[in-house]
C-alpha cells in the first residue's frame, strides 16, 4: 500500500513558521495540508528530543550509533504520533473517559518493530 501525497513548499513552509513562531495555524484544507503539517510538527519533535541536540557531542559519536539513534527515535516518535491518534479516536467516540483522565502521561517505547505504551499516570 501507497500513500500519494501532494507536497506543497510554500504551504508547508508557512506551516512550519507558525510553528517555529507560535502563531495560529491557519490554511487546513486538505490532506496534503495536514500532511504537512504533520510534518512540520515532526521536524520540531526531532528537533526537540533531549539527547539528540544537548549534551551529545555528535561529532564524536560513531557514525552507525548516530544512525541507529535516529533510526529508534524516529520509530518511537512515529509510535507515540500513532497512539495520541488513537487517544483523539476515543475522544471523538465518547470512550476516551471511559480508560483515561483528563490528563494522561505515557511513555512510548520500541523494541524491534513493536511499539510498548507504558502508563505514567491518567489511566482508569
Amino acid at each position: 500500500m501507497s500513500v500519494d501525497v501532494k507536497f506543497r513548499k510554500k504551504k508547508a513552509a508557512l506551516l512550519n513558521a507558525s510553528l517555529v513562531q507560535r502563531r495560529p495555524i491557519k490554511g487546513i484544507r486538505t490532506i496534503d495540508d495536514l500532511l504537512a503539517l504533520a510534518g512540520a510538527c515532526f521536524l520540531r519533535i526531532m528537533l526537540r528530543r533531549p539527547g539528540m541536540q544537548r549534551n551529545v557531542d555528535w561529532s564524536q559519536v560513531p557514525l552507525e550509533r548516530q544512525e541507529a539513534a535516529v533510526q529508534k527515535m524516529t520509530k518511537e516518535i512515529s509510535a507515540a504520533i500513532e497512539y495520541c491518534g488513537h487517544l483523539i479516536s476515543h475522544i471523538d467516540m465518547g470512550e476516551y473517559d471511559r480508560s483515561f483522565e483528563p490528563h494522561f502521561r505515557f511513555r512510548m517505547s520500541v523494541h524491534g518493530d513493536e511499539p510498548k505504551v507504558e502508563c505514567i499516570s491518567g489511566s482508569r
